[in-house]
């Protein structure tokens, strides 16, 4: 099983990616979630994506030119990472 995985963006934010809520222990659909801290906990109500959407997701992003240019090369960065 893939542990759910966090990193921290800031003292308020951290994504997660990790099984998805509606999976239902079948193991086999995994969502990512962008998340802000209340009180130091992380809302259940969170709002969580499916990871295969993410690329549909920034692929928009990059047509609409809603990146700047630091973020891009970032992007890029990313990909090409071995």
């Amino acid at each position: 099983m893939i542990p759910t995985a966090t990193k921290d963006l800031d003292d308020d934010t951290e994504v997660r990616a990790g099984w998805a809520s509606w999976d239902k222990g079948k193991f086999k659909d995994r969502s990512i979630k962008y998340c802000y801290r209340t009180n130091g906990k992380i809302p259940r109500t969170a709002p969580e994506t499916p990871i295969h959407a993410l690329v549909d997701m920034v692929i928009f992003g990059i047509e609409e030119g809603e990146f700047s240019p630091a973020e891009l090369k970032r992007l890029r960065a990313a990909i090409n990472k071995p």
